[in-house]
């Protein structure tokens, strides 16, 4: 009586490879979230200061050039933080 291609050996080297690859992408997957929250975190500080950079903007007009050139280099890395975090 033929019980299947896979040996009762083979089946447990099957499962311990299913099992594997499970925990090693729940690890992965779970460091990209913590990726993302500090990624999020980061871009959040920068709008920040950039909100702060508009508030001194409106209350010192005479100084708006240097205000905009530093709310300039924000959001470019703002924009870069938010499509290419780092750790």
């Amino acid at each position: 009586m033929r019980r299947g291609i896979l040996t009762d050996n083979s089946r447990s080297k099957v499962a311990a490879a299913f099992l594997a690859v499970g925990v090693l992408l729940v690890s992965v997957l779970s460091g990209s979230a913590q990726l993302n929250a500090r990624g999020g975190q980061v871009v959040r500080s920068m709008n920040d200061q950039l909100l702060e950079l508009h508030s001194r903007a409106e209350s010192d007009p005479g100084n708006g050039a240097s205000l905009r050139g530093q709310a300039t280099d924000l959001m470019q890395q703002s924009a870069v933080q938010s499509h290419f975090p780092t750790r």
